[in-house]
């Protein structure tokens, strides 16, 4: 099983430590990892991972060569994102209030050949990378559809030590309340359903408060 991390600044600590845990223990997966700034390359070279790419890194080096044009986005639209670019951008608030369309444009291509030439040259069975957040991990989130590979969004919860992985674009868990109807455990069925309605009502609030 082949397994890619793409592990950002703040979160490449805990993934470089699950990559080596899994090499050190002689586990059945294989396990890369891509990282986003050259300083984040060295953080994971002092952990003892060698990172198979840098982001930022191949963006800055292939800027001027992306192919911005039309029939291009088109075809990276139509072939592997199933969605469009004016969609896939406003996803990224940073780049959606960008008045320069080329800047919008280098970093959709730019993200795109970066992970699909990964994609392309290992066939990756799960992708972990953090809960969709901007255009540098739904790219890839879109890809591993295209590619069948199983996405995973780790996020913090508001339960001390605790985490979940979320594979949805919206970051929500769909199936939870379905799993909560057709419960077996002891908490009465009336009980289940007033607490789900009682979430439900809540006002929304941002995972970060």
């Amino acid at each position: 099983m082949n397994v890619l991390f793409d592990s950002r600044a703040g979160i490449l600590e805990l993934f470089a430590r699950l990559h080596k845990l899994v090499t050190d223990n002689n586990t059945p997966i294989n396990p890369y990892t891509v990282v986003h700034t050259g300083d984040d390359y060295l953080r994971a070279q002092r952990i003892g991972i060698e990172p198979i790419g840098t982001i930022n890194n191949y963006l800055r080096d292939n800027w001027n060569n992306f192919d911005i044009s039309r029939q291009n986005i088109a075809r990276i639209e139509e072939t592997y994102l199933k969605k469009p670019f004016n969609y896939i951008t406003t996803i990224d608030y940073v780049l959606h209030c960008a008045k320069d369309e080329e800047i919008k444009k280098k970093y959709f291509v730019g993200y795109f050949n970066f992970y699909n030439t990964i994609f392309s040259e290992t066939t990756f069975n799960i992708f972990i990378s953090e809960v969709i957040v901007g255009l540098w991990n739904y790219i890839p989130y879109l890809l591993c559809k295209h590619y069948n590979i199983r996405y995973m969004g780790f996020t913090n919860i508001r339960l001390a030590d605790r985490f979940s992985f979320i594979n949805d674009e919206f970051n929500t868990i769909p199936q939870l309340k379905d799993k909560c109807f057709s419960s077996t455990n002891s908490v009465p069925n009336g009980d289940v359903i007033r607490i789900i309605n009682k979430i439900t009502i809540q006002k929304k609030q941002p995972t970060y408060t």
